[in-house]
């Protein structure tokens, strides 16, 4: 029979993931309107300055296509917009409104979970055929996690 032999790992704590969260205001004052924002994320995504993915050059201009903010390279007249390459790319969403929904999954205490939630809101509700859903404390006791 063979025997394991149990060492116990231990990891150096993750700065990041423990550092103290912004309140909302706070959220609010420094991410709440698009230019916010937008500068955030151009920030994150070239800390030094834009720099062109295809010919890795500096130089380059603002160019605006409606309302999207494009830069375009002066050497090789590559257009990149702010957006193109994120997960924000191809939504019509504002920035705003992801940057809130980002904040609100990862100022979370826990992991959202499909039993944490329930979709009857404390009432039976009627389903197609005549049948009804069971009421909100029976679903949330059914939904209860494996133990």
């Amino acid at each position: 029979m063979d025997s394991f032999i149990h060492q116990e790992v231990t990891m150096a704590i993750n700065r990041i993931q423990f550092q103290p969260g912004l309140s909302l205001n706070e959220f609010l004052n420094k991410y709440g309107t698009e230019p916010q924002c937008e500068a955030a994320l151009e920030k994150a995504r070239w800390p030094r300055g834009f720099i062109c993915p295809g010919c890795h050059s500096t130089r380059h201009c603002v160019v605006w296509h409606g309302r999207a903010k494009t830069f375009q390279c002066s050497c090789c007249r590559r257009q990149i917009t702010l957006r193109a390459g994120t997960i924000f790319h191809g939504s019509k969403l504002p920035l705003t409104t992801w940057f809130q929904a980002i904040y609100f999954l990862t100022q979370a205490k826990t992991t959202p979970r499909p039993w944490n939630s329930c979709d009857c809101s404390g009432f039976a509700t009627e389903l197609p055929g005549g049948s009804s859903t069971k009421s909100c404390r029976q679903c949330t006791s059914a939904r209860k996690p494996p133990s």
